[in-house]
């Protein structure tokens, strides 16, 4: 399958409701070299998904694995900066805060918007915490 596909192939499993998709090169029996595609999906759009990957790549096969999501409790809060306001993830343990990370969204559009890099959103951000 062509390398070129793959962003195409990436759209159509998030559209179908993936919630991700990562692309891992392996090398498969007789030293062939390949790509696998591992999606994480809900049980209820796993036929939907399967379509995807049945029509848009080369597969002749796919490999299911049920698996658990375990996750801190999380809230959002946010914060205003120099460039405008951030969201803000916070993770939660045993009801105690243990980390804090800046949505990438807004920090993307901020950085567009003031035309300067992610990093300097970033800076900026710490900067108005303290």
């Amino acid at each position: 399958m062509s390398p070129e596909t793959y962003d195409f192939i990436l759209d159509a499993l998030f559209a179908k409701g993936a919630y991700d998709v990562y692309l891992t090169p392996i090398v498969m029996k007789n030293s062939r070299l390949a790509v696998k595609i591992s999606i994480l999906c809900d049980q209820e759009r796993m036929q939907e998904i399967e379509e995807v990957l049945w029509f848009q790549t080369t597969t002749l096969g796919l490999r299911r694995h049920g698996v658990t999501k375990v996750m801190l409790g999380r809230d959002s809060s946010a914060v205003k900066t120099e460039c405008g306001s951030i969201s803000i993830k916070n993770a939660y343990s045993r009801g105690k805060k243990i980390k804090s990370k800046p949505e990438y969204k807004d920090s993307k559009r901020l950085a567009r918007e003031a035309d300067v890099s992610i990093r300097e959103i970033y800076e900026d951000l710490h900067r108005s915490v303290k």
